[in-house]
């Protein structure tokens, strides 16, 4: 799938959601009927709805960046430590952990 398209599906769920009201069901069914596996649709809607309280601020969108930008620095921190390629990288998982939870504390609120 390429970049365009996913972002097209993407708003499509943020307008299903967020404007047109539709439970998330439905909009996972408007997307798939569109052309979007079911998997995709789902995370998604899931995505877009979690966005929705913030769509003005992109507040949600903010939480889920830096919850994943958390998970890649602890996830490679902790895979490199484990791989012992002759350091520990503390520093990347300790970071990867907190910026994940700010992640998650601005995507909750």
């Amino acid at each position: 799938m390429e970049e365009k398209d996913t972002k097209y599906f993407y708003d499509q769920a943020k307008y299903l959601v967020n404007v047109r009201k539709k439970s998330p069901q439905d909009a996972v069914n408007d997307l798939v009927a569109e052309g979007l596996d079911e998997e995709s649709a789902i995370k998604m809607v899931n995505y877009a709805s979690g966005a929705g309280a913030n769509a003005e601020d992109n507040g949600g969108e903010s939480g889920v960046k830096d919850m994943l930008i958390g998970d890649f620095f602890c996830v490679v921190g902790t895979i490199a430590t484990v791989a012992d390629i002759g350091y520990i990288f503390w520093g990347a998982i300790v970071f990867g952990g907190i910026q994940f939870i700010k992640g998650l504390s601005k995507s909750l609120s």
